[in-house]
């Protein structure tokens, strides 16, 4: 296949795949979850990696799901893209009101780089269901520097099952105490 991503993905998708397409290219849409608005729906799978796309992650990418319930996972896979530029600040606060008990996001194998944000995570007590709370991170391969935030996830101490990749990026300093604390 060859072409863009749609504007947005029409609702009744709770699975969406285009991996290892390498004529998918373009940026990724803003609007790209604005059907997902308000609604309540089990799971949500989207793959669109080992494509082409480019450019830097919409900041208000995930903004629809401010008022949407999640109730068994979301999973968002952008890895082997060539996305550039950094992580927007509070990029997964749309989440808090969605209390999703398994959250995934890979960003792995791009061009992505800064810091990672100390508010990429917002105030985590409503951000993850309490049982069961499983967070999956994937951050490697990119060109991410500096340290990593000390409160990276102080917010969030009911997780049960975190998954963190940061290899291969050029960050320094030591490990979080809110990494290292078993809650």
């Amino acid at each position: 296949l060859r072409g863009s991503l749609p504007a947005s993905i029409p609702p009744r998708f709770t699975s969406f795949s285009l991996s290892n397409m390498p004529g998918i290219s373009g940026s990724i849409p803003p609007a790209f979850f604005s059907s997902y608005t308000g609604i309540s729906f089990a799971f949500l799978s989207v793959s669109v990696n080992g494509c082409s796309l480019e450019g830097t992650l919409p900041a208000a990418l995930f903004t629809p799901f401010t008022s949407s319930v999640i109730s068994s996972y979301f999973q968002v896979t952008l890895s082997g893209n060539l996305l550039y530029g950094s992580l927007p600040s509070a990029w997964l606060s749309p989440f808090v009101s969605s209390k999703v008990p398994m959250f995934i996001l890979d960003l792995g194998y791009n061009a992505l780089a800064g810091v990672i944000p100390a508010d990429l995570f917002p105030d985590g007590t409503n951000f993850l269901k309490p049982t069961s709370a499983t967070l999956v991170l994937r951050l490697n391969d990119n060109l991410f520097a500096g340290t990593l935030p000390q409160g990276l996830l102080s917010g969030l101490p009911q997780l049960t099952n975190f998954h963190l990749e940061l290899q291969n990026n050029m960050l320094s300093g030591s490990l979080p105490d809110s990494l290292m604390v078993d809650g």
